[in-house]
């Protein structure tokens, strides 16, 4: 992200911490400034109470349940946030547009996923507008006045699946969560470079498992969805934000053209033997 931002556009990274961060992880990661970007701000914030107030939703970490916090967290003079995962994330190009898309009434606003169409337990509707939270724009400012993270601490049993998170930030904001283009979050077409060379599965991308049918419904008020699966593949060529939640980079995964990528931003980091020695996927080379 901070390789990929304009010189004009100026980033303040707010990190929502858990499972002990120390002063010496912190400094590490400030240690890009000098190695990268200077003028880049960083912000640190604790959010351990997650660890059990939402310990029920975060069977992969409480990292998950972290990020529903953050927005609480910040500044007031914090207007929006692009919430990014660590991980399986690359930022590619400038994020000015996305962050200053218009909102309109909306609290959430991110790139359709695959749950389109799920009935929400916790607003009785089926949810035409569901939207993958591995990066996508919030509102602090309704997040705050709403108090978001006392209703996710309200409905945190509702739904017991490894897409808690996911599901409680679409369910609980229906009827104020909107979708952006795709280029903002958009997944890899397919999980491998081999599934993509083979040449009967060109045509069977992940796209194809969107519910274009209840995503479609929803394009009278985001006129820029794609109408067919062969518009998916168009996006596909030049995303602002890929996440490739289908192959990921840290289990030796996904298609090799992002993992280069990765592996590039980990050699400029300067954390190159670290990184490789703790999650050995992302320095696999194929």
């Amino acid at each position: 992200m901070i390789v990929s931002q304009k010189s004009t556009t100026k980033l303040r990274l707010h990190f929502s911490v858990v499972n002990n961060f120390k002063a010496k992880d912190m400094i590490k990661i400030y240690s890009l400034r000098y190695k990268i970007r200077e003028d880049v701000e960083f912000n640190f914030y604790d959010a351990s109470r997650v660890e059990k107030e939402l310990y029920s939703i975060s069977r992969k970490g409480p990292g998950l349940a972290a990020k529903l916090l953050l927005p609480q967290l910040v500044e007031n003079n914090v207007k929006r946030l692009i919430l990014i995962d660590n991980g399986d994330v690359l930022v590619l190009r400038d994020l000015s547009q996305m962050y200053n898309w218009d909102m309109k009434n909306n609290i959430y606003m991110g790139s359709p996923d695959t749950g389109a169409g799920a009935y929400g337990k916790i607003s009785g509707k089926t949810l035409k507008v569901f939207i993958n939270v591995g990066n996508y724009l919030i509102d602090v400012k309704k997040v705050k006045r709403k108090n978001m993270y006392k209703l996710f601490l309200k409905y945190k049993n509702i739904y017991k699946s490894i897409f808690a998170e996911q599901l409680m930030v679409n369910d609980i904001a229906y009827g104020e969560i909107g979708y952006l283009p795709l280029e903002f979050g958009l997944v890899p077409p397919y999980k491998n470079d081999k599934f993509f060379r083979r040449r009967k599965n060109r045509k069977n991308s992940i796209y194809e498992c969107y519910n274009l049918t209840i995503i479609s419904e929803m394009s009278n008020i985001f006129n820029y969805l794609p109408k067919t699966y062969e518009e998916f593949l168009f996006h596909a060529f030049n995303p602002v934000i890929v996440h490739s939640w289908n192959g990921k980079w840290s289990e030796g995964k996904g298609m090799n053209i992002y993992r280069k990528l990765c592996q590039y931003f980990i050699e400029l980091s300067g954390m190159k033997k670290e990184i490789c020695e703790k999650h050995p996927g992302y320095c696999i080379k194929i």
